[in-house]
């Protein structure tokens, strides 16, 4: 059995989060408790606000498949790209490049 890297886990949701959100400036993802104990693994995650000084959530050791399932969605990605399965492209690279090749055939038409 191999072992499950929470911390990379979190960097990639933190990645695709930012990701998203540069993409949707207007509709941010919004922070389940879920994506936010996730992401909170992540050492280079600063949190929005601040969080109160008695307040301490659980670290995620092993999340539900239900919780990334609903995470991916969110994000427009598919589980296998959170946990950085091989692939070919993810559904956001691939929306890009079909808006970057109708922005150039628009131009060259």
């Amino acid at each position: 059995m191999t072992t499950f890297d929470v911390v990379a886990l979190a960097k990639r949701i933190n990645q695709r989060r930012e990701e998203y959100n540069r993409l949707h400036p207007f509709k941010p993802v919004r922070i389940t408790s879920a994506l936010s104990r996730l992401v909170e693994c992540d050492p280079d995650y600063r949190p929005s606000r601040r969080r109160s000084e008695g307040k301490h959530q659980r670290a995620v050791v092993n999340p539900s498949i239900r919780s990334l399932v609903a995470i991916a969605e969110a994000l427009g990605t598919t589980v296998g790209d959170l946990l950085d399965e091989p692939r070919s492209l993810t559904p956001m690279e691939r929306a890009r490049l079909t808006m970057a090749a109708r922005t150039l055939a628009q131009m060259l038409a």
